[in-house]
């Protein structure tokens, strides 16, 4: 019954039965935020503003040395990866952010008819279900399609934290996912499809003008090389559209084995606290 619903025109929107699927964590049995979960979602931002720090100073570096001449500042920005960092760290900024507050708020106590309140903000939340969607499907999908070629196959400096950069963010999204409430449907694909096809346009004009990369290549990624395989570089980008099919079901399925494992072993327990909770919506 689950996939069967899947499969219809309100499942593209983002869209959430009640504010508690995201501000709260899915295995928390009491009425307020438990403070492990704001520990972990502080150490969630912390762990990206970590990367960013790592990879700026590395960067820095760079430049103090000469290691990469054709380098620039801005070169950074240009790799798929950075925009899917970019998107993580949004993400784990929004997470931390909605969780303090709703911590406070339960410190603050129950409201007169005895039930305690979980805030909504409605844009809020609908931008960062998309945010957090491209964020969980960039991260994982990188995680394979980079170990699988790019680590292996190009000329990479910073191996060291490439780990770090293209495993690691992958996993702690998918352990933050588990922890929430989030809800997630099968075809909200169409966000990393949209992104990804853009990327392989952004690339192709990037070449067009001339634009190298860090080791003075006309590429960004040996993948997509439009000078010299431009077909290998539209099957690649086919590809990738179609391995965010993949990665997608991965994720869906996750969040169906997390849906299940709630209601055999921790609903009743929660069933009292859910009673007791109000929705107080701020915009």
């Amino acid at each position: 019954m689950v996939w069967k619903e899947q499969f219809s025109w309100k499942k593209f929107k983002f869209q959430y039965d009640n504010p508690e699927q995201i501000v709260l964590c899915q295995w928390q049995t009491d009425l307020g935020i438990p403070t492990a979960y704001l520990l972990f979602r502080m150490v969630f931002l912390a762990f990206f503003l970590g990367i960013w720090y790592a990879g700026i100073r590395m960067m820095y570096i760079s430049f103090g040395c000469g290691c990469l001449k054709v380098v620039t500042k801005g070169s950074i920005l240009l790799y798929y990866t950075t925009w899917s960092e970019i998107f993580c760290s949004v993400a784990a900024a929004s997470s931390c952010l909605m969780t303090t507050i709703q911590y406070i708020l339960d410190e603050d106590g129950e409201e007169e008819n005895g039930k305690r309140s979980v805030f909504e903000c409605r844009w809020w939340f609908r931008v960062h279900l998309v945010i957090y969607t491209l964020a969980l499907d960039s991260s994982v999908a990188l995680a394979f399609g980079y170990f699988g070629y790019v680590y292996y196959n190009e000329r990479r400096y910073y191996r060291g934290i490439s780990y770090v950069l293209h495993l690691w963010t992958g996993v702690m999204m998918l352990l933050d996912f588990m922890l929430s409430t989030l809800p997630t449907n099968l075809l909200h694909v169409y966000l990393a499809f949209g992104i990804s096809a853009f990327y392989g346009f952004f690339s192709w004009v990037y070449y067009m003008l001339g634009g190298k990369d860090y080791l003075g290549e006309k590429y960004l990624y040996e993948v997509l090389n439009w000078e010299d395989d431009p077909w290998a570089a539209i099957l690649a980008i086919l590809g990738t559209l179609l391995f965010y099919i993949v990665v997608r079901l991965i994720v869906f399925c996750m969040y169906v084995l997390r849906g299940s494992i709630f209601y055999k072993h921790y609903y009743l327990a929660t069933e009292e606290a859910l009673r007791k909770r109000t929705f107080v919506s701020t915009s």
